[in-house]
């Protein structure tokens, strides 16, 4: 992302060094010299702004992303990709929410922004690290029913055929599967909160050759995933909700192109951290928190029934376990 030109200060030109004074001088005269020469300031241009690399093109956003184009409506938030490979592939359908017609859009060195006034959102197109980053802002203090916003919708290319999110291990689902797409599955219908219900933040679409993956912002907190089965197919719609009181006014969604592989959404996902530094080792959350470094050599393992109980721990002391990991599923009987 370009970043805004700072003024550079003005410097005073460094003195030269002068020879001792010579016997009988006074170094007054010197000391005056100096004091001139240090007034003469170095005149530096400030360096112009470099070109912005979002476009618009007939109405449309385009920004350049790692392996194409991403296609923005600011009119609908409707996403497409033109990959370098040729065609137009759906990365997003428009809003499920009308959003009023969007205000004069405006290109700068960070990128593309507009705002929809009837519904006090700020919107904007950037690009991040070969991806296509929007983030809309409510301007408003939320909690209210208009402070929704269902989007992006993904699924609904013709050439989608799978859906990967972080369900457990990780689940990679046909999206016209008869079973998957039935209630028996448990899925059509379903709203998985992303800060709580998935692994991480993300999910992923294969479409043809490709895929694309989608991060949320702020751990996904204040989004849903929702599974929709309307046509006997699946697809997808995130619905984030705008609360000054939670902390969510502003939603913030990558897009990128990947390869069609299941892990592929999750292998970007992690370069995201990467890139933004926010991929910490072991070593640095021990620093942290030292008491993360019991975990080292430690056992993992879930439990259940009686395997909850204080006794069941102690019988693992007695057997020489001296440090584990117990998790378990609270069901109001710990």
């Amino acid at each position: 992302m370009a970043e805004e030109p700072t003024d550079i200060p003005e410097s005073p030109t460094p003195a030269a060094r002068s020879p001792p004074p010579r016997p009988g001088r006074g170094v007054t005269a010197i000391a005056a010299c100096l004091g001139v020469a240090a007034a003469v300031p170095l005149a530096v241009a400030a360096a112009p702004p470099p070109p912005s690399p979002v476009r618009v093109e007939d109405g449309a956003v385009v920004v350049p992303i790692d392996g194409g184009e991403a296609v923005v409506d600011p009119a609908t938030l409707a996403v497409a990709a033109r990959p370098d490979s040729g065609g137009r592939i759906t990365l997003s359908d428009a809003a499920k929410q009308d959003l009023g017609d969007p205000d004069a859009l405006t290109i700068g060195p960070g990128g593309a922004r507009w705002s929809y006034p009837d519904r006090g959102f700020d919107a904007s197109a950037t690009a991040e690290q070969g991806r296509l980053s929007i983030e809309v802002r409510a301007t408003a203090g939320g909690d209210d029913p208009d402070s929704t916003l269902t989007w992006p919708v993904t699924g609904t290319d013709p050439a989608a055929s799978a859906v990967r999110f972080p369900r457990g291990e990780g689940l990679s689902v046909p999206l016209d599967d008869d079973f998957f797409t039935s209630e028996d599955a448990g899925l059509a219908g379903a709203d998985i909160a992303m800060s709580s219900g998935l692994t991480l933040p993300f999910w992923g679409t294969a479409i043809g050759g490709l895929g694309a993956s989608y991060t949320v912002g702020d751990d996904g907190i204040g989004t849903l995933l929702r599974f929709v089965s309307d046509t006997g197919r699946l697809s997808n719609e995130a619905e984030h909700t705008f609360s000054a009181r939670s902390g969510t006014l502003k939603y913030a969604v990558t897009f990128a192109l990947t390869g069609p592989e299941p892990t592929a959404a999750a292998a970007d996902y992690r370069a995201l951290l990467t890139e933004r530094g926010q991929l910490g080792s072991l070593k640095a959350k021990i620093a942290n928190n030292p008491e993360v470094g019991k975990l080292i050599g430690a056992f993992h393992a879930y439990t259940w029934g009686s395997g909850r109980r204080a006794a069941a721990v102690e019988r693992m002391r007695e057997l020489g376990i001296d440090r584990m990991w117990l998790g378990y599923d609270a069901d109001g009987a710990p």
